[in-house]
């Protein structure tokens, strides 16, 4: 399968769009390349105030923590000023697709993510819109607020992170599989899991964000 972003750079290199018709005109080229991974977004991106950029979702496949059509109105304020505000500016000002990788708390959630960067228009200046290309890999909820996790517990979701299952968890602490049953219910309960590999999920998500 063709990768979408090496496919999206060839579409916009030959399209060379200089507005949002023609800009359109790459996202209809990609086709299949754009799986539900991705997430497509123009984005108007002339004016001086980045809060004041205008977004527009071409294709949505993946939750976007809700949608919003003004950089200023996204729910996540730290999300924005980190993590979107500083690489749209630079790419208003290049010439040539940008990539990077994102690992993010945004909103609920912890996210990782590819995104490309396309800039469009500008007659040769800083563009004047802008192309997003988000591929997703990994998206985790996180519990509603910080769980200090330690000590036994620590060490059972540990060895289950590292595929042991319950009852060999059970012998290498020397303790009943009852007990390790009772640890991972408490915890799911804390953390609002359903099941112990979101539980485990949520979990290193977390470790994550707090080492950021």
């Amino acid at each position: 399968m063709l990768d979408v972003f090496d496919c999206a750079i060839s579409a916009w290199s030959d399209a060379k769009p200089t507005d949002a018709k023609s800009a359109q005109l790459v996202v209809d080229k990609l086709g299949q390349p754009a799986d539900q991974s991705t997430n497509i977004t123009f984005l108007q991106v002339a004016v001086d105030d980045p809060y004041d950029f205008r977004c527009e979702a071409r294709r949505h496949n993946v939750d976007m923590r809700s949608e919003w059509t003004r950089l200023g109105e996204y729910a996540d304020s730290d999300y924005v000023l980190s993590f979107l505000v500083p690489f749209y500016l630079d790419a208003r000002e290049s010439s040539s697709p940008s990539t990077d990788t994102v690992q993010a708390k945004i909103q609920d959630v912890f996210a990782i993510y590819d995104r490309l960067l396309l800039p469009c228009g500008g007659n040769g200046r800083r563009a004047e819109f802008l192309l997003s290309f988000t591929r997703t890999r990994l998206v985790v909820p996180l519990a509603p607020r910080l769980q200090p996790v330690s000590g036994e517990d620590s060490i059972v979701l540990s060895l289950l992170a590292q595929g042991h299952s319950r009852t060999a968890v059970a012998a290498r602490l020397k303790l009943s599989v009852r007990t390790v049953d009772a640890i991972l219910d408490r915890l799911c309960k804390a953390f609002g899991a359903s099941t112990e590999a979101q539980l485990v999920a949520m979990t290193i998500a977390q470790e994550l964000v707090r080492a950021r």
